[in-house]
């Protein structure tokens, strides 16, 4: 029982000794995990006091131009942290002088971040061309961390040239090319076009333009690395027509009659003109005259004028020089003393002059014959020939002639005058002697001829309008007659009666302006012309006339052949070609 009993108490000493191990182990074990703590505590307050905050730092774009044009006026600064700090943002200039504060001390989680710079410092201004820092301070605990972008402010445009366009404003060729200089690694372009122009790299480019008619703006833009753009601008007319050129004198294939002609027109657009070669004086308002020396005959004047950029119209005007009078010549000669009251004046002059006798126009031939009726009055004429060259040179005849009458003669006394002397005839005739005589008295009876119109002038209509001209002829004794009209060259074109026998007395013959063909006759001077036959002799009568135009009958000019004329009912006479109404 002792024995259980002290093994009792031995184990509950050794229970009570380990018991007592185990607590101070376990005491040991607390005290040592408190150790551990502190000094992990220690640890990481130190670590957390040396420890720097990672930072990223970069800037976009690298240059700007903060002139307000939208265009990199701006800079974003991006950041990133890697863990919470306390940051500040600064622009810091060249000088290490702080012009601008972003972000002033403000906690930031870690992450990512952006700030904007707008090229202005604290006061608001833009800043001065030149490099800046963006500087970035994170703080930690104990530590910061600082990392800087740089960026360049550059607010001055390129510079921009062009250095073949002084003094050009007016080409004449659409071809242009236009050269110029700026900065190297500009952009060039033409305002409305994105095509960006070749810049070598001394700055030098060339643009090839084609130009339109008129006023051409041209607008060259260079923009540098910044965006600040540079303009210039020049303005260059196309002008491809030339200067409009009007001549006044003289007119192409002029008549002149002195060698000295001024040439005068005018050229509005035109920088100088010139005659033959020689300067014209050109006045402010277009106009030019210039003096030149004609030779005698042709002439060719070359009349040029040429605007300020070298476009040339060129006229040309062919002129005559002629001096001298033309030629005249006539068949009547001075003094010259006739028997008839009609007679036919007749001439010479040259080619394509007028003539005029005493006053009155008369028509000249290619040949430059003229011929005219002319009815004397009794007594003394005059007769003034003039002739009028196309230069205007003229030159004149006169001649003074005499019409006498011959007086009344008795017709016995005119047939008593005609007989041989008594004496010269013999017996048997001296008994037929008034048979004789009253056999010649009735052939050798003079006949006389009176042609009068009802007018000095006539104006012929269409054929249903039956107009006509009245005709009176008066015979003192029976003939053959014949009444035509005769153009001015004094051929017949109009036979109003042919070599028709008509009784002593008066008649009326109508004529409607018709020709022998049936068309109506051209306005001019005309004469109608009559004729009386007999056995002993032939006697005529003239008188003028004047035939006007008609407008409706010119527009129809002819008419039916075979339409009768008024008055008479005609019949066709075969004659030279003609046909002719008896």
């Amino acid at each position: 029982m002792r024995h259980t009993h002290t093994t009792r108490n031995r184990i509950r000493a050794r229970r009570r000794q380990n018991n007592a191990g185990a607590l101070t182990f376990g005491r040991l074990l607390t005290t040592m995990g408190v150790g551990v703590v502190l000094l992990l505590v220690a640890i990481t307050f130190v670590g957390d006091y040396l420890r720097v905050p990672r930072l990223t730092v970069s800037a976009q774009p690298g240059l700007i131009s903060p002139n307000g044009d939208g265009t990199q006026d701006t800079t974003s600064l991006s950041y990133s942290l890697s863990e919470e700090a306390t940051v500040t943002v600064e622009v810091v200039n060249a000088a290490g002088v702080v012009v601008k504060t972003l972000t002033a001390a403000e906690h930031r989680p870690a992450g990512q971040y952006v700030v904007l710079w707008d090229g202005a410092d604290d006061d608001g201004r833009v800043v001065a061309d030149g490099r800046y820092s963006l500087r970035v301070t994170a703080k930690g605990t104990s530590r910061a961390a600082v990392q800087s972008a740089d960026v360049q402010v550059d607010t001055q445009p390129p510079p921009l040239r062009l250095t073949n366009l002084d003094g050009v404003a007016r080409v004449a060729a659409p071809d242009l090319t236009i050269e110029g200089v700026t900065e190297p690694g500009a952009v060039v372009y033409q305002a409305g076009n994105a095509q960006a122009i070749t810049v070598d790299a001394n700055g030098f480019f060339k643009i090839e333009r084609q130009l339109t008619e008129g006023v051409n703006i041209l607008e060259i833009l260079a923009s540098d690395a910044a965006g600040n753009i540079a303009r210039t601008s020049h303005e260059v007319t196309l002008i491809t027509q030339p200067p409009e050129l009007t001549i006044a004198v003289p007119a192409n294939d002029q008549w002149l009659n002195e060698a000295v002609l001024e040439v005068s027109g005018v050229a509005p657009a035109a920088a100088a003109v010139t005659v033959n070669g020689q300067p014209a004086l050109l006045q402010d308002d277009g106009s030019f005259r210039r003096e030149v020396i004609l030779q005698e005959g042709d002439n060719t004047l070359r009349i040029e004028a040429t605007d300020d950029v070298g476009n040339v119209t060129v006229q040309e005007r062919v002129v005559h020089l002629k001096t001298h009078p033309p030629t005249l010549s006539l068949n009547l000669q001075d003094g010259a003393v006739f028997q008839q009251s009609t007679i036919q004046l007749t001439g010479r002059t040259d080619p394509g002059a007028t003539v005029l006798v005493n006053n009155r126009v008369v028509a000249v031939s290619p040949l430059g014959e003229f011929q005219t009726t002319l009815n004397l009055i009794n007594g003394s004429n005059t007769i003034h020939v003039e002739s009028r060259d196309v230069a205007g040179n003229t030159f004149a005849l006169t001649r003074r002639i005499r019409f006498e009458s011959p007086g009344p003669e008795n017709e016995l006394e005119r047939f008593l005058n005609n007989l041989p002397s008594l004496s010269s005839l013999g017996t048997p005739l001296l008994i037929l002697l008034p048979s004789l005589l009253l056999l010649g008295y009735l052939f050798s009876r003079p006949t006389s001829l009176q042609l009068a119109t009802d007018a000095e002038s006539f104006t012929p209509g269409l054929p249903e309008e039956g107009k006509v001209l009245t005709l009176t002829l008066d015979l003192s004794r029976s003939a053959r007659t014949t009444v035509e009209v005769l153009n001015p060259f004094n051929r017949p074109v109009a036979t109003i009666t042919h070599r028709r026998q008509r009784d002593a007395g008066q008649h009326t013959l109508y004529w409607d302006g018709y020709d022998d063909y049936g068309h109506v006759l051209p306005a001019g001077e005309y004469t109608v012309q009559a004729v009386a036959s007999t056995p002993t002799g032939t006697v005529r009568s003239v008188v003028p006339l004047t035939i006007h135009e008609d407008p409706l009958v010119s527009s129809r000019y002819g008419r039916q052949k075979g339409v009768p004329a008024v008055g008479e009912r005609p019949v066709t006479v075969q004659r030279g070609g003609r046909r002719s109404r008896n």
